[in-house]
């Protein structure tokens, strides 16, 4: 049994796995000659952290020292989410085993605002070590990553690369991750899901009524202060009444499919497995494509190269492409050659082979070519939504049932 301190202070509240708090006169007498000693707290210093830290670093580490000591005192230590991550780590280091501490650690990796991050940390468990990827330099990150066992975020490859045995549950922050297909992990993962879909929907459909309308045209001539439509009134054509075909059932497509539909258009979906869509393998398709007048790519990264030189021949003269699908759907050169050769009327192109799409490629220059720059997701709410959905799926998680937006990395979709 750890000897404590009976100090008579009011009770003060600190970290504890059951309900957040413990009493003041628990504290180990250990714990108080940490925190008043200042001998002791330097050498504390030095033992447990680089030498090279950057300022805010030592000040935050400092002024988290500084909130223990309040903490003991029953004093507030403030609303600094960034000393109050700290002060969670250093209690959690040296106060664990003489509390009798078993809490988790989260290490929060994804780019979230400030208050989005506050609102995230708020939500986890009071009893959990929290971490945060701004507070640690690389190396610092990998020896966390070691002893973590929820993580939130895509780190870069190299650095989860072996993914450590410690992590349980992975929550990644987007809905692709192709870039971990090749990991070896045998925990719980999740993406976000159907979170961007309805956006996805519309920047496609936007780029599409757009370039009916003749909007890019316009922009153009805009800039270069040139008054010129009444010359284009012939070039313009209207959305309502076109021939649809969306590769792909997900609920990006499904988005799509609501939104033309409203305009009057008249869609098909395809997909191999899906038994409400409308063709189920690629030679209909192909048969189908000559009578249609708008397709539109909404496939995962798995169908490498699916739209082709084949695609392209068949698809119906003067007809536009647009996709959000994955980069790797599309062959590239297939897509210029039809553009050049006038098959296809224009694209309208969310995702590119290669991203950032080279300055020397033929697509920059297109005026038939309207590129949103991978930019499909994206909304000022954004990191709102990605909160909720961390929460719900860590909940899930915690609860011991399926989580909802479970994917397997291996499938890279």
């Amino acid at each position: 049994m750890c000897a404590t301190l009976r100090t008579g202070l009011s009770a003060p509240r600190i970290l504890s796995p059951k309900n957040g708090v413990a009493n003041a006169a628990e504290i180990p007498f250990s714990a108080v000659l940490l925190c008043m000693g200042s001998g002791i707290v330097v050498n504390f210093l030095f033992r447990n952290f680089s030498l090279k830290w950057t300022y805010s670093r030592r000040k935050t580490t400092l002024l988290a020292i500084i909130g223990m000591l309040r903490m003991m005192r029953g004093e507030s230590v403030g609303n600094n989410i960034l000393v109050q991550s700290r002060l969670m780590t250093l209690s959690g280091h040296r106060f664990q085993k003489s509390l009798n501490l078993t809490h988790m650690k989260i290490l929060i990796y994804a780019d979230l605002q400030k208050q989005y991050l506050e609102d995230l940390i708020r939500q986890l468990p009071k009893d959990a070590e929290i971490v945060l990827k701004q507070e640690l330099s690389e190396s610092e990150l990998k020896e966390a990553l070691k002893t973590t066992e929820v993580l939130i975020g895509n780190p870069a490859v190299e650095l989860i690369n072996p993914v450590p045995a410690s992590i349980q549950f992975w929550q990644l922050e987007n809905v692709g991750f192709e870039q971990y297909k090749d990991l070896k992990y045998s925990g719980i993962a999740a993406n976000v899901g159907n979170m961007s879909a309805a956006a996805c929907a519309e920047t496609i459909v936007a780029g599409v009524l757009g370039f009916y309308r003749g909007v890019h045209l316009m922009v153009r001539n805009q800039i270069e202060n040139k008054w010129v439509g009444e010359k284009l009134e012939n070039e313009l054509s209207i959305l309502g009444e076109k021939q649809v075909i969306i590769l792909g059932s997900g609920a990006i497509a499904e988005h799509v499919k609501t939104m033309l539909t409203a305009f009057g258009c008249r869609v098909k979906m395809t997909a191999k497995s899906d038994p409400d869509a409308d063709i189920h393998s690629f030679d209909k398709l192909l048969k189908q494509l000559v009578y249609t007048d708008l397709v539109v790519n909404t496939l995962p990264g798995n169908l490498d190269k699916y739209v082709s030189a084949p695609f392209f021949e068949a698809v119906k003269q003067g007809a536009l492409y647009a996709s959000i699908g994955r980069g790797n759907t599309t062959d590239e050169t297939a897509l210029v050659e039809a553009l050049e050769s006038g098959k296809l009327c224009g694209a309208v192109l969310d995702v590119t082979e290669k991203e950032p799409l080279p300055e020397n490629r033929k697509l920059w220059k297109m005026t038939n070519v309207i590129l949103t720059q991978h930019t499909g997701a994206a909304h000022s709410e954004r990191d709102r939504d990605k909160v909720a959905k961390f929460v719900e799926n860590i909940g899930q998680y915690l609860k011991g049932v399926k989580v909802k937006d479970q994917i397997t990395l291996t499938d890279g979709y």
